[in-house]
């Protein structure tokens, strides 16, 4: 007796065992998520699905090995006609320092062609650079411009640009009571192919050109201006910045 009630409780269990396993394939058949598919997606079961991010629109493509063996390869820069030797600027020096409401460095390897600038309330409201690149030939580039100031797109009252050749190598100025520039003084060289700076010269502008500057920076030797600065108070050119680099063979 007893052991027909035993086994008439077993297979009762047995029963509804196969029962819960037939609801569980039909659950997973019916697309519910699974524990394998949270491994996958690391979303929890449920969770909605993760949108897919867009690819951007505002970087350049990466470049591949194939086609970065097609491109050129940047040289040193080109020989110069005296046997192969390079024209280069080494020697970086702060030659002379000052307070400054204006003042321009220069991007590597290049010189100054051309300096001017406008005073106001007493100021330097604007201080324009032109600069030309020196190339390893001994030759220089096209110009470009450089200003900085209260108003640097506003036109210079005093201006000098160099005549072909020629790279600055000294500044001076003064001004008046009004805020004028009354003198702009850039000294310079001409600048030969064998690197070698030939006789200085001077020119001016300005309403008093021919005034002597109230402060003044003239480069010694091989050099050449690479920055330069001006600082006006008290109706005087109170100091005059000035950076330069020795013009080199190697």
């Amino acid at each position: 007796m007893k052991q027909s009630r035993l086994l008439v409780v077993l297979a009762g269990g047995l029963f509804m065992g196969c029962e819960a396993l037939e609801d569980l394939t039909r659950h997973r058949l019916a697309g519910a998520p699974s524990a394998k598919k949270e491994f996958e997606t690391g979303q929890a079961p449920g969770a909605a699905p993760a949108t897919q991010a867009k690819p951007r629109t505002d970087v350049a493509p990466a470049i591949s090995e194939a086609e970065s063996a097609e491109l050129p390869v940047p040289t040193a820069g080109a020989e110069s006609p005296a046997g192969g030797r390079r024209i280069v600027l080494q020697g970086h020096n702060i030659d002379q320092r000052a307070r400054t409401e204006a003042w321009i460095r220069l991007p590597p390897d290049h010189v100054i062609t051309g300096i001017g600038a406008t005073a106001d309330l007493d100021n330097i409201t604007t201080l324009r650079i032109r600069m030309n690149e020196l190339r390893p030939d001994g030759t220089l580039g096209p110009p470009a411009e450089k200003r900085v100031g209260w108003y640097p797109d506003r036109k210079v009252k005093a201006n000098v640009d160099l005549p072909e050749g020629y790279v600055a190598v000294g500044l001076g100025a003064g001004v008046d009571a009004e805020w004028n520039i009354t003198t702009l003084i850039v000294w310079a060289r001409p600048l030969g192919r064998d690197g070698q700076l030939g006789e200085l010269k001077e020119f001016r502008a300005g309403t008093q050109p021919r005034a002597q500057p109230q402060r003044k920076f003239i480069c010694q030797h091989n050099r050449v201006l690479t920055s330069v600065g001006l600082w006006c108070l008290d109706n005087t050119i109170m100091g005059v910045w000035a950076e330069s680099d020795e013009v080199a063979v190697e």
